[in-house]
């Protein structure tokens, strides 16, 4: 016999072989995704600043509307939403739409929100503009 020929692989081997090759896959595939994984928790902080401008807009939209009331002024308002930010993606993991919270309460201190007149007022715009009921907007009196 040749000393320079390989020994022949037994066939016990092969299913110790492959388990060898899938180990190694699986971890070339876990270091891959812990390496393209770090781009999403960039996409995380300008996702939550949309979010925050979005309800800080609208609170400062109910607050214009309040102060454009004769008789009011200094106009604090605070929202309150039922739900957050639903986003819905493709099959592909593309996103396709999201869903805007709906503000469900509102509560409002101002500067002659104690006046019975200004209260309705204010009710009726914020009714009107959040589709919500009268029952579910608080407007009081700024000492």
């Amino acid at each position: 016999m040749d000393s320079r020929q390989p020994p022949k692989r037994k066939k016990a081997d092969l299913p110790l072989l492959l388990c060898a090759l899938l180990a190694a896959l699986g971890i070339l595939l876990l270091a891959g995704g812990a390496l393209f994984g770090s781009k999403k928790s960039e996409e995380t902080p300008a996702a939550a600043f949309d979010e925050a401008a979005y309800l800080e807009g609208l609170r400062r939209q109910a607050e214009a509307l309040c102060n454009s009331v004769a008789g009011v002024s200094g106009a604090e308002v605070m929202l309150t939403c039922e739900t957050g930010f639903e986003y819905r993606y493709t099959a592909a993991g593309k996103p396709e739409v999201t869903v805007y919270p709906r503000p469900n309460g509102v509560a409002v201190v101002c500067v002659g929100g104690d006046l019975p007149q200004n209260q309705k007022k204010i009710i009726d715009l914020l009714s009107a503009a959040f589709g919500l009921s009268s029952a579910r907007i608080s407007v009081a009196g700024k000492a």
